[in-house]
């Protein structure tokens, strides 16, 4: 499977190229929809060619401009049946802890700092959009060799796409966590 990353060293900018399209995974914090656009510019994608929208959670820094792609493309949006409750908030839901001390350090400091509410624009317009079930691999049915597989442990609604190359697109990088995910699908 290709990839690209146009993220920065903060934030994963996942764009996965498929035989029917890019699949863009998870959209980073409000105000990032220029320099998004301008990663797209130098990687010689166009939003036309944006098929799929995966969410893995319904988090500021993975939701933040998720209205202006959707405006900007017709690509179809799939996530977890249980985050559209959680894009009416317009906010980050704490229920399933942090993806390590350091990212609990940054909330807390964040908090310290009066930015801890981690706040992102609602989206309520969710016309086309896929929401999974727990079952059904929506990409697998149209050709696409990506399963979606339920990450739980950070939210309730947090997802990941599994590759046929045995890749892990996932909403962390701990090795530890990677490292169970790789033993429960044989990863090796």
């Amino acid at each position: 499977m290709e990839y690209v990353n146009i993220g920065n060293r903060v934030l994963n900018n996942y764009i996965l190229r498929t035989s029917l399209g890019y699949v863009v995974i998870d959209t980073g914090y409000a105000g990032g929809f220029d320099r998004f656009c301008k990663g797209l510019k130098r990687t010689s994608i166009s939003m036309e060619e944006i098929k799929y929208i995966f969410v893995t959670h319904a988090h500021d820094d993975h939701v933040g401009y998720l209205n202006e792609l959707k405006q900007a493309t017709n690509a179809t949006i799939i996530m977890d049946s249980q985050s559209p409750e959680r894009l009416l908030l317009g906010q980050n839901v704490w229920d399933g802890g942090y993806s390590s001390r350091l990212a609990k350090g940054f909330v807390g400091l964040f908090t310290l700092f009066g930015k801890g509410s981690h706040n992102f624009p609602v989206v309520e317009k969710l016309t086309d959009t896929l929401l999974w079930d727990g079952h059904t691999q929506f990409l697998e049915e149209k050709g696409i060799p990506l399963k979606i597989i339920s990450l739980l442990g950070h939210t309730k609604d947090s997802i990941g796409l599994l590759t046929s190359d045995e890749l892990l697109f996932l909403w962390r990088c701990d090795y530890e966590w990677i490292s169970k995910y790789q033993q429960k699908y044989h990863l090796d």
